[in-house]
């Protein structure tokens, strides 16, 4: 068992035979709000340990399922894209996830479209830090990161997309952002 320490708290650790992990959080605080305090994952202790360092132990569990649960964003995503587009048209395609966060989308929109390509935008370097960690875990080759100059732009050169995706993006913007 692994014991990762955090000021809010510790993460427990335990490896299984099959190369998973589990993962406990005990917050310091009993009363914080954590959504998820247990979960199973195929992440390394390097790419778990990123992801406490920025989320916080209270986020840790939610952060890794986001993109390991294909009952979460991807359940989202499949309903929200497949049922409007179909599957063979975005097969060849350049898809932005604008606003990519720490990548849980894009790494799901790697593995469930057919697309050439997609890119991950987003304006915080650290969110674009983890991202890129599951990126390389995952070993994705369809898959660009780029950091936007502000929440207000795009990178420049950016090029031209056949698709668009803002998942939970709107919710953190400030309205004269929207």
């Amino acid at each position: 068992m692994e014991v990762l320490d955090h000021e809010a708290g510790r993460v427990l650790v335990d490896d299984y035979d099959d190369g998973t992990r589990h993962v406990r959080v005990d917050m310091k605080d009993a009363s914080s709000f954590v959504p998820i305090r247990e979960c199973r994952t195929t992440y390394d202790l390097q790419l778990i340990r990123l992801i406490l360092d920025f989320k916080g132990p209270a986020w840790l569990c939610d952060e890794i399922m986001r993109d390991e649960d294909p009952g979460y964003v991807q359940r989202s995503l499949e309903a929200g894209i497949l049922g409007y587009v179909p599957r063979a048209q975005l097969d060849g395609s350049r898809v932005l996830d604008f606003g990519c966060g720490g990548g849980a989308s894009t790494v799901v929109l790697g593995r469930m479209l057919g697309a050439r390509e997609i890119v991950g935008v987003d304006p915080e370097p650290d969110h674009l830090g983890i991202a890129q960690a599951r990126l390389d875990f995952y070993g994705m080759s369809n898959v660009r990161l780029l950091l936007s100059p502000s929440s207000l732009d795009l990178p420049p050169d950016i090029g031209t997309f056949d698709f668009i995706v803002l998942n939970t993006v709107l919710e953190h913007l400030l309205p004269n952002e929207r």
